[in-house]
């Protein structure tokens, strides 16, 4: 199924438009990367060990490289993109996103993935994989936020564990608590 957006972008006082498809299987700015079955499995195992969390031999998640813009949409929504152009606000970049309907991991193609902090991003949205299969992310409703605090904490193990950018290691704490706070309510 194919989800056509229109996207009004904001700029000074002149308003353009940008129709993007949101079907990045059929759509020519995306690919599969080539992230072998071991490698994913890999970051699946690391993750059950620190969490609740089975894993029973499902489907792995496709891993694909889009467009940053599009990852940003995914993550925030057309709206909030839009609004934050408009208004020249700077929206935290958002280097993944999990889309639990396709049971795709959207990268964006500005991320190196050869460098060993692709492999933070792919644990982190592993952990949004794994709270999909489970049901917890469908049980959250609304709250969808409460299932970013966990996949810090799992991608900040990762870095400990592994020795991958433990100097981001501050930032990924305060992104857990934000998260965190977010979830219980008080939005800092």
């Amino acid at each position: 199924m194919k989800t056509l957006v229109l996207i009004l972008f904001f700029y000074s006082n002149f308003a353009f438009a940008e129709k993007i498809t949101l079907s990045p299987e059929t759509n020519n700015s995306s690919e599969t990367i080539i992230v072998s079955d071991s490698d994913l499995l890999r970051y699946i195992d690391f993750a059950v060990r620190w969490t609740s969390y089975s894993y029973l031999g499902e489907a792995l998640p496709q891993v694909k490289i889009v467009r940053p813009g599009l990852v940003q949409i995914f993550a925030y929504d057309e709206f909030t993109v839009a609004k934050a152009e408009r208004d020249q606000i700077e929206l935290p970049k958002i280097l993944a996103v999990y889309d639990r309907y396709k049971k795709t991991i959207y990268v964006s193609n500005d991320v190196d993935v050869n460098d060993p902090k692709f492999e933070l991003t792919l644990v982190h949205e592993i952990v949004h994989y794994l709270q999909d299969i489970n049901g917890y992310t469908e049980s959250l409703g609304a709250y969808i936020i409460c299932t970013e605090s966990e996949a810090y904490d799992i991608q900040m193990l990762w870095q400990i564990e592994f020795n991958v950018d433990k100097e981001s290691i501050p930032f990924v704490q305060e992104r857990s608590l934000y998260s965190a706070m977010r979830c219980m309510g008080n939005p800092f």
